[in-house]
């Protein structure tokens, strides 16, 4: 059993200790180290490694902002569906959980995933398509959709971005990011587009929240910007819907 803590080691900003209360009260900068190896708060994932479920052998834990709780899910192919769809503004949800096969010992790392429109979809994750036309569960599954790892060949950089834009969002939950969104805004009505180096060196904005709130505003769809074909850096150009 492998457990990855994706805490994300990449460029960007240090939560500090500090809790978002206090941080108010004190005035809490994030920004003052740009170089930073993760979110300090890491998931307690005990429960599962101590699993005697077989077959899903390594374990991702990690904060979702989408559903504002710790996760844990195993195998690579969940881990990366999951984290697009924390950039998929159509999902408004999802929930990790396990489906037994029936005849077998086989446990399948499956996912419930709530869409804006009201459907419901299960995802059961893989690592290749399914040999059998069919499989049977023990759990009842009304709509099954199979995820397997083929389907994000090519897609490294957006999965990579996705992790960058989790960690900025999930190190400044709890706290206010309301005078960085202003400023954002302000920028891209006057300009219809701005880089995120721009937006990070605007006066009385906090950098690391300002990341946050980039993040946001790009899981919620209110901007875009290329993530698909090249990494996030500070010349990303954002720009708003049309």
């Amino acid at each position: 059993m492998i457990l990855v803590d994706a805490k994300t080691e990449v460029k960007g900003f240090l939560r500090s200790r500090t809790s978002a209360k206090d941080g108010a009260a004190k005035g809490l900068v994030m920004s003052k180290n740009m170089e930073f190896d993760g979110c300090i708060e890491r998931v307690s994932a005990a429960a599962a490694i101590r699993s005697k479920e077989r077959g899903l052998s390594t374990v991702f834990a990690y904060f979702s902002p989408k559903n504002k709780v710790k996760m844990t899910v195993y195998g690579y192919p969940a881990y990366g569906h999951l984290i697009l769809s924390e950039g998929n503004y159509t999902i408004s949800g999802y929930r990790p959980i396990t489906l037994h096969e029936s005849g077998t010992r086989l446990v399948r790392q499956a996912a419930d995933v709530f869409f804006r429109n009201g459907e419901v979809e299960t995802w059961v994750f893989s690592w290749a398509k399914p040999k059998r036309a069919s499989l049977d569960f023990v759990e009842p599954v009304a709509c099954l959709r199979w995820r397997h790892a083929e389907e994000l060949a090519g897609k490294s950089v957006l999965i990579v971005n996705w992790i960058r834009l989790t960690a900025f969002m999930s190190a400044a939950r709890g706290l206010s990011t309301a005078r960085e969104r202003i400023a954002m805004f302000e920028q891209m009505n006057k300009r219809g587009c701005v880089t995120i180096g721009e937006l990070l060196a605007l006066p009385a904005v906090d950098a690391g929240l300002m990341l946050s709130q980039v993040a946001a505003e790009l899981a919620s769809g209110s901007i875009f910007c290329e993530l698909e074909k090249v990494p996030l850096t500070k010349a990303t150009v954002l720009t708003g819907a049309s």
